[in-house]
């Protein structure tokens, strides 16, 4: 059996698309008022850096980009999904480098309430951008960024747990 296929038994495609789900659902209970696109886009940089933080090997990264995209063009239209592409192309730039600080600042270590300018800098920096963007009408709230950055480390947590169910 080839290293590919022994790949893809440990890491079915379903059980990512079902993790892509929970972690929809999962940050679906946060938004106050999605921007639907927004929302997707932010779903998926979340999956993407799932699949960075835990070094998924790249077939199945593979497979489950294209499943996405296959449904997506099916239901959108490749006119429309090219567009969402773009954009979604955009916000992962945009979100990547805030996302990262974020990622090793001490905050995501501790995950308890932040207690350094560098933490708060780091939730300010990344949620802001998100929030700015997922939500249609936000206004600046700091308890609202450092929730949604709980939400944010714990949802690697939740993406496991949900393929383990599925392995």
């Amino acid at each position: 059996m080839k290293s590919n296929d022994i790949q893809k038994q440990l890491y079915p495609i379903q059980s990512i698309i079902d993790a892509h789900n929970k972690t929809k659902e999962y940050f679906h209970k946060f938004w106050d008022n999605p921007e639907k696109e927004e929302e997707e886009i932010f779903c998926q940089f979340t999956m993407m850096q799932s699949f960075i933080n835990f070094q998924y090997p790249p077939e199945v990264v593979y497979d489950y980009w294209e499943y996405l995209n296959s449904i997506m063009v099916a239901e959108l239209g490749e006119y429309k999904f090219n567009l969402f592409f773009e954009k979604k192309d955009q916000r992962f730039h945009e979100y990547m480098e805030p996302y990262n600080e974020l990622r090793i600042s001490p905050f995501f270590a501790h995950g308890g309430y932040p207690n350094t300018d560098i933490e708060f800098s780091a939730i300010s920096n990344f949620c802001n951008k998100v929030l700015q963007r997922v939500e249609d009408d936000y206004l600046c709230d700091d308890d609202r960024e450092i929730e949604l950055a709980q939400l944010c480390k714990s949802a690697c947590t939740t993406l496991i747990y949900t393929m383990a169910l599925n392995l």
